[in-house]
């Protein structure tokens, strides 16, 4: 530093700190680029015996192909034609056969690696940096097989060598080689982004010109060369081809996955996507192709353009559960729902209001208009979670703006969107409901008697008149019934007769009693008077207790179990009122049939009958689990037989 300071100090006029302070200087910088790892030392004691500079390696070896794309005929540089030892801490050896290819897709080095491209058949290995792998050696090994092709008759002796392969492509063969020879930069580009018939050239090409060179013994530098170009030319070419066929499937996939959200059923949660099968059946995403859906995916949800909103949206529902819709289909899809339930929802309500009005009963849904859109919310939330998520003025302003919509579609949309003030319109303009014209309807199905007062009042007393009348009958007939019963049992000659009636008795109060009135037969309901009815009507419970429930649990139990799982809704409050609901129901269905039922119990098969059918009533569309729910309905029948 101190002989050669002087000498730069014009060019360099920071130099003269170190020609004044050259030891601390050179120290000081010397641990910056140790630090830095852009050299080490190697000391002797407390002083530094020896500074080592990697990166000077690795710019020998740039330099050599510097020179290597100014003169083609060169060879690729190796460390005899370099005249240097390199340390082994420096290079990194890749095998040609089994390492390349993990080169080529970007194999992470430290620091200013070398690489050592080893080749079989004592072919002399190559020296490269990793940057030169992916650029400049594959124009430098294409100059290679122009080499090739340009001595003596090569390009003709491979153009017939070639012809019998490439049978049918003839003129295309010729075609190719003549870039080879003079446009190699184009003949670059066939090896990057290769055809069908550009890829099968290379291919046999490269196994041509190997098979020619590769069994010599002594070989000269230019014949290694062929033989190291042979090598690369044919990874090259493998490996450009299996990615374009690898970005062809990610093409092919992402146009299925763009096709598929414009198929019904138009909102996909992320279980539907990955459960989607091709053509063939086999499942679009799967183990090397759930990056390419993961990357699809999240560039379709990304709103990256002017339109303000994603192509396609994740909307999470009321219930928890995420959909995916396209935006274009936002729109339809709504429009869609919307006219589905409008129906389903109003028959609903009728069926609900009317039962209300036969039994003189009225909730404040039908007498409030703000109740009544309560009550509205409540039901679109807990029975239809996607349509009330959808139910988003921001979301349908945005997809109104690009979707292209028909007349009806319009129509719809202006009944659901106050455009004038930004927001959605009243619930029960949005599903096309009236709370008048639905309390009218209701009323119009109720039979007249069960509507005015006048004829109800009258309706009520001729009922328990009635009711009071045939209570007396049977007290008189039961009354008469054991009176002769007991005549006929004190004379001999009745006792057989008397044990036969009593006989008949029991099974007519299993069954049901009958009385006739006025030429007719009438089924009355019975309960158990005597200790002996009362204990085989407890011991007939017993065994459809053990049929029905089992003997492991109780019949809270099983309700409370059952419950937890026919139950559609979330919402805690809403699930108590359904359960509420459909017990009320069951109750008023049994009080209709439990006089059928007489004084003994009915059979399980029996109960399974009606549980059965009062399930399918159309008030339980919404219970999907009807199995579980159809068990309940038994366990509960049970219940209410134990409560007589």
């Amino acid at each position: 530093m101190k002989a050669n300071a002087a000498r730069f100090l014009l060019r360099f006029p920071q130099l003269e700190h170190f020609a004044q302070r050259t030891e601390a200087m050179v120290a000081t910088y010397l641990r910056v680029l140790v630090k830095r790892g852009l050299c080490s030392v190697e000391p002797s004691g407390e002083e530094p015996r020896s500074i080592h500079y990697p990166q000077l390696y690795a710019e020998l070896v740039n330099k050599a192909y510097r020179e290597l794309a100014a003169n083609p005929d060169l060879p690729f540089p190796n460390e005899i034609q370099l005249g240097v030892d390199i340390p082994p801490s420096v290079i990194t050896d890749v095998n040609i056969k089994s390492d390349f290819v993990s080169v080529l897709e970007g194999m992470q080095t430290e620091g200013p690696a070398i690489l050592r491209l080893v080749f079989p058949e004592l072919i002399n290995p190559i020296l490269i940096t990793p940057e030169l792998v992916r650029t400049k050696l594959l124009e430098l090994t294409v100059h290679k097989a122009r080499q090739f092709l340009s001595l003596r008759n090569n390009a003709g002796y491979v153009t017939h060598r070639l012809h019998t392969i490439l049978r049918g492509h003839e003129h295309a063969l010729r075609d190719i080689i003549n870039v080879v020879m003079s446009r190699p930069g184009r003949a670059v580009g066939t090896l990057l982004e290769p055809s069908d018939f550009s890829f099968r050239f290379w291919a046999h090409f490269a196994n041509l010109l190997l098979q020619e060179y590769k069994e010599r013994a002594d070989k000269l530098a230019e014949e290694h060369s062929y033989c190291q170009a042979a090598y690369l030319i044919g990874f090259y070419n493998v490996q450009y081809r299996g990615r374009q066929q690898l970005a062809m499937e990610k093409e092919g996939l992402v146009r299925k996955f763009e096709a598929q959200f414009r198929k019904y059923p138009y909102a996909y949660t992320l279980k539907d996507l990955y459960a989607l099968r091709d053509d063939k059946g086999m499942p679009l995403v799967r183990k090397n192709t759930k990056d390419t859906f993961t990357a699809f995916l999240e560039s379709k949800l990304k709103n990256d353009d002017a339109k303000g909103i994603p192509e396609v949206v994740r909307l999470k529902s009321v219930s928890a559960q995420e959909y995916y819709i396209h935006r274009e289909l936002l729109i339809p899809l709504f429009v869609k729902i919307l006219h589905e339930k409008e129906q389903e929802l109003r028959d609903s309500y009728l069926e609900e209001w009317v039962e209300l009005v036969k039994q003189n009963r009225r909730v404040p849904a039908m007498s409030d208009d703000a109740e009544f859109e309560r009550d509205l919310d409540l039901a679109l939330r807990n029975r239809y979670p996607l349509l009330y998520s959808l139910l988003n003025s921001n979301l349908l302003f945005l997809a109104r703006e690009v979707s292209k919509l028909d007349y009806d579609m319009a129509k719809t949309m202006d009944r659901v969107l106050d455009p004038k003030r930004g927001v959605l319109n009243p619930l029960p303009r949005v599903v096309g409901l009236d709370r008048r014209d639905l309390l009218a309807s209701a009323k119009l199905r109720v039979p007249l008697y069960q509507r005015l007062s006048l004829f109800k009042n009258l309706f009520y007393f001729f009922q328990r008149v009635l009711r009071g009348l045939r209570a007396a009958a049977h007290q008189v007939a039961v009354e008469g019934g054991l009176g002769a019963a007991h005549r006929r049992s004190e004379s001999p000659a009745g006792k057989g007769a008397g044990q036969t009636e009593a006989n008949a008795s029991e099974l007519s109060g299993a069954g049901g009693s009958r009385e006739s009135a006025n030429g007719g037969s009438h089924v009355t309901t019975l309960r158990p008077t005597s200790a002996s009815q009362l204990a085989a009507y407890r011991k007939a419970l017993h065994r459809l207790k053990l049929e029905l429930v089992g003997s492991d649990n109780s019949i809270p139990e099983s309700l409370q179990e059952l419950v937890e799982r026919w139950n559609p809704l979330y919402d805690a409050h809403a699930r108590t009122e359904l359960v509420l609901d459909v017990n009320a129901m069951i109750r008023d269905y049994f009080r209709t049939l439990k006089r059928t039922f007489g004084v003994g119990a009915p059979s399980a098969a029996r109960i399974r009958g009606l549980a059965a059918k009062l399930a399918e009533n159309k008030s339980f569309e919404r219970i999907k689990r009807k199995d579980l729910f159809t068990r309940y309905i038994e366990i509960y029948m049970l219940k209410l037989l134990g409560d007589r």
